[in-house]
């Protein structure tokens, strides 16, 4: 979380101005913002900025994951960011399944997962783009499901390597 009370444009993700924000999950532009508030509900620790959530941390032991929606206390969680290395410590997860709530995938999010096999986007029809390095050295991921065309998958990586895929990993899409 970043204050940012000059006039230099520091936006979230953002290596500009010395990566003061390149970690950030929000860039506040006044001092009076809401700070973020953590929420935990099982397995998953979530930020919450206002009316935005960002899935931080998985903690679980499970093999196959579904990130769709999640009921806490307080309401629900039914659209979510996932941030840089939110699974750093998931050595367990063989699959990931993606539903809509999930809208933003960042860099690294899903890298170093030596576990995972398998990701599925066919539930997912929502994201604009997979940052590179979002599956980068994930040594035993094999396939990967997409709900679209191939064009469309291109368009959203923008190409194969920004995601740091071997050339070993199929990607399945429902044409085929």
């Amino acid at each position: 979380e970043v204050y940012n009370l000059s006039d230099m444009p520091i936006a979230r993700g953002s290596s500009d101005y010395g990566y003061v924000a390149y970690y950030a999950y929000v860039v506040h532009n006044t001092a009076d913002a809401e700070p973020l508030t953590e929420l935990v509900v099982g397995d998953y620790t979530f930020a919450k900025s206002g009316d935005r959530y960002f899935l931080v941390k998985y903690s679980g032991l499970d093999t196959d994951i579904v990130l769709d929606t999640f009921k806490y206390d307080g309401g629900d969680i039914t659209e979510y960011e996932i941030v840089r290395q939110a699974f750093e410590e998931a050595y367990t997860v063989k699959s990931i399944e993606l539903t809509d709530a999930v809208k933003v995938i960042d860099e690294n999010a899903f890298s170093n997962k030596g576990s995972l096999e398998k990701v599925s986007f066919e539930k997912n029809k929502s994201l604009t783009d997979i940052p590179k390095y979002a599956f980068s050295w994930c040594e035993n991921l094999t396939d990967i499901f997409f709900a679209g065309t191939k064009e469309k998958w291109n368009k959203l990586v923008n190409n194969a390597g920004r995601l740091g895929l071997r050339d070993t990993v199929n990607v399945y899409f429902d044409n085929q």
